[in-house]
C-alpha cells in the first residue's frame, strides 16, 4: 500500500528544475545504502591497496592502455 503522503511527495519532486530532481535521486539513493555499502567499499578500498603495492613492489607489471 503506498502512503497517502507519495502522491503530493512526487507532484511536489516533479516541479523542481531538473539539476534539484538528480541531487533529490542522489540523496534518496544514497539513503538506501546500508552498513552492507561500507563493508563493500572497505573491501574494495583494501584491494586498491593491495593491488597498488604489487605494482609499486614490482611483484606485477602493468601494461599501458594503447597495449590493451
Amino acid at each position: 500500500m503506498i502512503d497517502p503522503n507519495y502522491d503530493q511527495l512526487l507532484e511536489s519532486a516533479l516541479i523542481l528544475s531538473p539539476n534539484l530532481r538528480s541531487m533529490l535521486v542522489e540523496q534518496l539513493v544514497a539513503s538506501l545504502d546500508d552498513e552492507g555499502q561500507a563493508e563493500i567499499d572497505s573491501a574494495w578500498g583494501e584491494e586498491v591497496e593491495r593491488r597498488l603495492s604489487e605494482v609499486e613492489s614490482g611483484e606485477v607489471s602493468t601494461e599501458s592502455g594503447e597495449a590493451v
